[in-house]
């Protein structure tokens, strides 16, 4: 596996899982292989070379865990809950984001106001600018038509404006089904 050439000392990654609410209990097999996306997402990451590396994990919605943003010790890995009964995409959405936002620089960096008139793309000041990155793991294909969703989708691409902030979608299934949030997603896969 190839690793992202990163130019920053911090990295800032943020675990959405999304399971389907019909497999949210019982079905070992399924809770196994979001584990081992997680897994293998999380040593990916380790690797990049990101001196001080950040991790947050949001699954389930607001009424079961998610751990906040911080350092853990390089190895650790995050156990699913297995007992996690309701899963709703756009709870886990709302944590992801404010996790994020709460972490996030306030406004936009940019190196001059020359770049942004000629690309319509921020250019960053400075090459160690903190990295963010939001890696939504899903098992099922994430079509919806919520109000909630597609606000939240709005939302996650302002930002975008703020900092170097990269939105990763994995399919369990490896079908890469993201359906309606295909609109945030930057790279199906790691980067």
């Amino acid at each position: 596996m190839e690793y992202e050439k990163i130019k920053t000392d911090t990295l800032y990654v943020c675990y959405c899982l999304l399971k389907d609410a019909k497999s949210a209990k019982g079905d070992k097999e399924r809770l196994c292989r979001m584990t081992e996306t997680l897994y293998r997402a999380q040593e990916y990451y380790e690797k990049v070379g990101a001196i001080t590396f950040g991790q947050a994990f949001v699954y389930g919605n607001g009424e079961v865990a998610a751990r906040p943003l911080a350092e853990y010790e390089r190895g650790f890995r995050a156990a699913l809950d297995e007992n996690v009964e309701r899963y709703a995409i756009s709870e886990a959405l709302l944590l992801s984001y404010e996790i994020l936002k709460d972490y996030m620089p306030e406004d936009e960096v940019f190196s001059s106001t020359d770049a942004i008139k000629e690309t319509n793309e921020p250019e960053y000041t400075n090459e160690l600018e903190d990295m963010y990155r939001l890696v939504i793991i899903g098992d099922y294909s994430l079509d919806t038509n919520s109000e909630a969703v597609d606000i939240l989708i709005r939302k996650f691409n302002q930002l975008k404006k703020r900092c170097d902030f990269k939105i990763c979608y994995l399919d369990t299934e490896g079908r890469n089904r993201s359906g309606n949030l295909r609109q945030m997603i930057d790279v199906e896969g790691l980067a």
